[in-house]
């Protein structure tokens, strides 16, 4: 296993600087879009860490205060950072990828094997920008129709619908091929997350297009959740329910482009 070591003001610098491209904010639209038509689940995750990347501000790490918002800290490594929640150093001796250890090659099976990806600042999103001219996956302009379908068919289910019946339709259209349950709730996380699926607890919300700090993520997930049962095991902002309508066709058009077609 070979195993490197990233520094969180290293990883946030290095992001800022890959974000500016445009050259690589157009690749990984394009490879989000061949991912949902051909089933490479690879190429699904790179537009989650973009975007993320995107809207990561220039910051020193901030300790978060766990005491002041009634949270349990097992280890003081686990104390991220109030403002992108990325840990701030890696403990000894534990290979967990929120502190900065990572096998590379590891790493990139997982987003391959379900297109699992983080939804907030991460070192695993270094890795995955990285790793972009390795795929070779290659745009087909109808690929967009599949992306098009899909979106009408989220618009289509009644937003009361829970998203374990949503990815139930999504599955029974068979609009994702070779995909499996793991990479069809990616995919739909990855879109409520960029605000394309829209969130019923914030109207407006958006990952593409607004930074979201830690704390704020935090008292958006109590507000929305509060009222679940323990046993739920729900993610944000997908289980926040989706608004109406349930897809942002304007947004979806700016993330998107190849829509206009």
């Amino acid at each position: 296993m070979a195993v490197e070591t990233f520094e969180r003001d290293t990883t946030v610098q290095k992001l800022r600087t890959l974000a500016a491209s445009h050259m690589l904010r157009d690749r990984v639209t394009e490879l989000f879009i061949a991912s949902i038509a051909t089933g490479v689940r690879r190429a699904m995750t790179p537009i989650m860490a973009y975007y993320s990347a995107c809207n990561l501000p220039d910051h020193t790490w901030e300790r978060f205060d766990f005491s002041a918002h009634n949270r349990l800290i097992r280890f003081d490594a686990d104390i991220p950072c109030a403002i992108c929640g990325i840990f701030h150093r890696s403990p000894a001796g534990r290979d967990f990828s929120n502190y900065g250890f990572f096998d590379r090659a590891e790493q990139i099976a997982d987003f391959d094997r379900a297109g699992r990806c983080s939804m907030t600042p991460d070192y695993s999103h270094l890795i995955d920008l990285e790793d972009v001219p390795n795929i070779t996956l290659a745009y087909q302009t109808e690929h967009v129709e599949v992306l098009r379908a899909l979106l009408k068919v989220i618009e289509s289910v009644p937003v009361t619908l829970s998203t374990t019946e949503l990815q139930k339709q999504v599955s029974a259209t068979k609009l994702m091929p070779k995909s499996n349950l793991a990479a069809r709730i990616w995919c739909l996380r990855i879109l409520a997350e960029l605000g394309v699926v829209t969130n019923a607890k914030v109207p407006k919300y958006s990952g593409a297009f607004h930074f979201y700090s830690y704390l704020q993520r935090i008292e958006m997930e109590n507000e929305a959740f509060s009222q679940m049962p323990h046993r739920a095991d729900p993610v944000w902002p997908l289980s926040a329910g989706r608004g109406q309508p349930a897809v942002n066709w304007s947004l979806a058009h700016q993330i998107f482009p190849q829509l206009a077609a």
